[in-house]
């Protein structure tokens, strides 16, 4: 008897048990992940002891998030992990889900207790460097990436990107341009050979710096964020505004709410002493949603005027 609810724990009951989680691997296998939660749903319902099935947990969570459905993919995991709180899998999967759906800091606790359990795991390095790379915590993004690639001796080139990623952010320009040219040379793309030309830029080096990102923007036509960073570039250049006027001035014909383009359209005025004309393209940053980079350093350019000018009079 003890054997036997063992074996429903587990999920290796009856051949009728074990047929339909059979059935649901083939309907995940083939695509079709609704076939594959309709059948996993059923296995939990008609076998109360299965609740605790790890492979039919697996099979409906990662259903759900190939799907999209994210919420139900967290249910799923979250539920599972309750039951097998040590399984590096659903661990890593729930981690991903929760990173998926825009949760850093859930995703980085469970990255670290996948670390606790099994500290050999590389899988969990690298997420939790991923996940520090765009919380912003460059210094331990760039050693869990170190981590990593020493314990795996990857030639992944994406890998390669992130890691120098990490070390130019966080001001190691002459490692982070070693990582991003290997990177390059292992699989050329434009975001690569953009980050190289910014790495250039930071270090001094203006000839490559210009040369490399007009060879970003051969490599992928059409892409503004290529295109702007160019012309930001050629804003602080003397002799170079008008240039990076005409650059702004194209895209915002086609996306008038280009944050770059406007605050670009701002400093090019500004360097030809059109500051008056200039500050209003600054405005038009300020009423657009979000809280990020160039609103924050828009609304500090104008925030000295409007100090100047004091509280509004009441009745005014």
């Amino acid at each position: 008897m003890v054997a036997a609810n063992a074996n429903a724990i587990l999920g290796l009951g009856s051949r009728g048990e074990q047929k339909m989680l059979a059935e649901a691997r083939a309907a995940y296998a083939s695509g079709d992940y609704a076939r594959t939660v309709e059948i996993t749903e059923t296995f939990m319902l008609k076998n109360e002891t299965k609740r605790r099935a790890r492979d039919a947990y697996a099979l409906m969570g990662s259903a759900h998030k190939q799907q999209g459905a994210y919420d139900k993919a967290l249910l799923a995991y979250s539920e599972a992990v309750t039951f097998f709180p040590k399984d590096i899998e659903l661990n890593l999967a729930l981690a991903d889900v929760y990173s998926l759906g825009g949760l850093s800091d859930k995703a980085a606790d469970i990255y670290k207790k996948v670390l606790a359990l099994e500290p050999a795991n590389m899988p969990a390095r690298l997420a939790l460097a991923r996940v520090y790379l765009e919380q912003g915590f460059f210094v331990r993004a760039v050693n869990y990436f170190k981590e990593y690639v020493e314990g795996t001796k990857t030639e992944d080139a994406k890998v390669f990107y992130d890691y120098a990623q990490a070390l130019f952010y966080a001001k190691d320009h002459e490692k982070a341009l070693e990582l991003a040219l290997h990177s390059a040379q292992t699989r050329p793309s434009a975001d690569t050979t953009l980050l190289i030309a910014k790495i250039y830029k930071a270090q001094g080096d203006r000839e490559n710096a210009f040369k490399t990102v007009e060879a970003a923007a051969r490599q992928e036509e059409g892409r503004y964020d290529i295109i702007l960073t160019r012309a930001l570039w050629l804003a602080f250049e003397p002799g170079h505004s008008q240039e990076a006027l005409q650059i702004a001035e194209a895209c915002l014909a086609r996306h008038p709410e280009n944050r770059l383009a406007l605050f670009i359209k701002y400093m090019a005025l500004r360097r030809q002493g059109k500051e008056e004309q200039g500050r209003k393209y600054l405005k038009a940053i300020t009423r657009l949603d979000g809280n990020g980079f160039i609103e924050r350093l828009a609304e500090k350019i104008l925030e000295p005027a409007s100090k100047a000018r004091g509280p509004a009079r009441q009745g005014s």
